[in-house]
């Protein structure tokens, strides 16, 4: 294994550890943020929306990953985040 990577059994073992203190703050980004694309507190500018339709597909990935058998956890944490 190559100096600072990390292999998937670990990964999956942190995951599974961290699991609920990963997904508890991530519901509430996601709610915020949905109100946010809804316009609830204003209206966002096209950046804005550009930015949190991205933080809306990223969190939900993350939290896919927290919710997820350990083949899928191994396969989502190693294709990256976009």
């Amino acid at each position: 294994m190559a100096e600072g990577s990390i292999n998937t059994e670990t990964l999956i073992g942190l995951l599974r550890l961290m699991g609920h203190d990963i997904r508890a703050p991530l519901g509430s980004l996601i709610s915020t943020n949905d109100m946010l694309i809804a316009g609830t507190y204003d209206p966002l500018t096209d950046k804005q929306m550009h930015a949190a339709q991205r933080m809306k597909r990223n969190s939900r990935r993350a939290l896919a990953i927290t919710s997820s058998d350990d083949a899928d956890i191994a396969t989502a944490a190693t294709s990256g985040v976009t």
